[in-house]
């Protein structure tokens, strides 16, 4: 068993071996929920839907019309990177 540490706004850090059993990792949704006392954290394997308002979706909508559409354009992350600083340069 492992502490678990309360932090400002109502944030709380799980031990490493409880993530690694959960297969949990930074910005992955969970349930939680209470059993008597203990508290119960289930992985949630479906992405969580927010409701959004109208304005707000459209725009997401229209952002990931554009998901991948880059995908293959360099090899790797410092071919892009530098790609980028050229083009910085150029302004």
């Amino acid at each position: 068993m492992g502490a678990i540490v309360h932090i400002e706004h109502h944030r709380i850090t799980l031990p490493d071996h409880v993530l690694a059993a959960l297969k949990l990792e930074d910005g992955d949704a969970v349930n939680v929920s209470l059993d008597g006392a203990a508290v119960r954290i289930v992985r949630l394997d479906a992405p969580v839907t927010v409701a959004l308002s109208e304005t707000v979706r459209s725009r997401l909508d229209r952002l990931m019309r554009h998901r991948g559409t880059g995908r293959g354009a360099y090899a790797n992350a410092a071919e892009a990177d530098a790609a980028i600083r050229t083009a910085r340069q150029e302004w």
